[in-house]
């Protein structure tokens, strides 16, 4: 029987996907205001691409079932935006 996931959110989402979901959308609209204001285009695509990849890392972590999802979420929320941070979240969501 599956483990029971603690806080549902909207959509059957748990806690640390709604939460990378909620920031990961909120950096990637402060870069597209960015891109208008600088009159750089941006694509949808390249948009939803960059926002996919910034969360792998947590989504990894929550489908192998990792025994401190919370700390890889928050590295991916708080340091991903470095490259460094990212590239440990994705390593740690790797490691038993």
């Amino acid at each position: 029987m599956p483990r029971k996931l603690p806080v549902q959110h909207p959509g059957g989402m748990n806690n640390a996907i709604f939460w990378s979901v909620v920031v990961g959308t909120a950096i990637a609209i402060a870069v597209v205001d960015i891109c208008i204001s600088r009159e750089l285009h941006i694509s949808a695509a390249m948009f939803s691409t960059i926002g996919a990849v910034y969360i792998l890392p947590t989504a990894m972590a929550v489908s192998v079932r990792h025994k401190r999802v919370d700390a890889i979420v928050a590295t991916n929320l708080l340091a991903g935006w470095t490259g460094l941070g990212w590239i440990a979240a994705m390593i740690w969501a790797f490691k038993k």
